[in-house]
């Protein structure tokens, strides 16, 4: 798992618990915007129509410090909220930065039958993105 670095060690602590390792982002939150972006833009990535993500991106404001570096965050004011944008923005740099495999897992469903085979029983099984990616219907 990986995040920001927000109530660090009770962050941690909880996932370790359940004996999942945190690991902090090596990117703030403005450049997993940053870098999610071009991936939007192109239309190299699809999300899910939900109206709470679209308010939260739309919402993103991009500005320019002094120093030339842009930065982008939710609005100053007290009411605007940006967590499940920097999820999403935050997994989709860490996807885009390297090629790697990416498992996700897809669930089968009692004797269905899939372009991955049958299942007899629940289970999952996982899939490698370019696998998801030329597969546009999954059962």
């Amino acid at each position: 798992m990986r995040g920001d670095k927000y109530a660090a060690g009770f962050v941690i602590e909880s996932y370790a618990q359940h004996g999942i390792e945190y690991r902090y982002s090596t990117n703030d939150c403005s450049e997993n915007y940053l870098a999610a972006l071009p991936l939007l833009t192109s239309g190299k990535v699809r999300l899910v129509d939900n109206q709470r993500m679209v308010s939260q991106f739309v919402a993103l404001e991009r500005r320019t410090a002094a120093t030339g570096r842009d930065q982008v965050s939710h609005p100053r004011n007290g009411e605007a909220h940006d967590d499940l944008v920097a999820a999403i923005a935050g997994s989709l740099a860490l996807a885009a930065s390297k090629p790697q495999k990416i498992l996700i897992s897809v669930p089968f469903y009692a004797g269905r039958q899939s372009s991955y085979g049958v299942s007899s029983g629940f289970g999952s099984s996982g899939i490698s993105a370019s696998e998801w990616s030329n597969n546009s219907r999954l059962s």
